[in-house]
């Protein structure tokens, strides 16, 4: 698993790509900005850092499901 962590990223995006294209869906660009409208609302008047896609999804998405994962299995040890 925590290969998957590590190594995972590529292959999972590879895997979604080949989904998009086979149903014809348009693949976002992952080098715009992602805008957490929940976020911003919270933090009106605070500087805010841009993040884009690539980096919500790779760390704040995969990563965090894959921390959870990891400690979950090593609960049931």
């Amino acid at each position: 698993m925590e290969g998957k962590r590590n190594d995972g990223w590529e292959s999972l995006l590879h895997n979604v790509k080949e989904f998009y294209e086979w149903y014809g869906i348009v693949i976002p660009d992952k080098d715009t900005p992602y805008l957490d409208v929940l976020k911003s609302l919270r933090q009106q008047g605070r500087q805010k850092k841009t993040m884009i896609m690539a980096h919500h999804y790779r760390v704040e998405i995969f990563t965090v499901a894959i921390d959870q994962q990891l400690q979950e299995f090593e609960q049931h040890i």
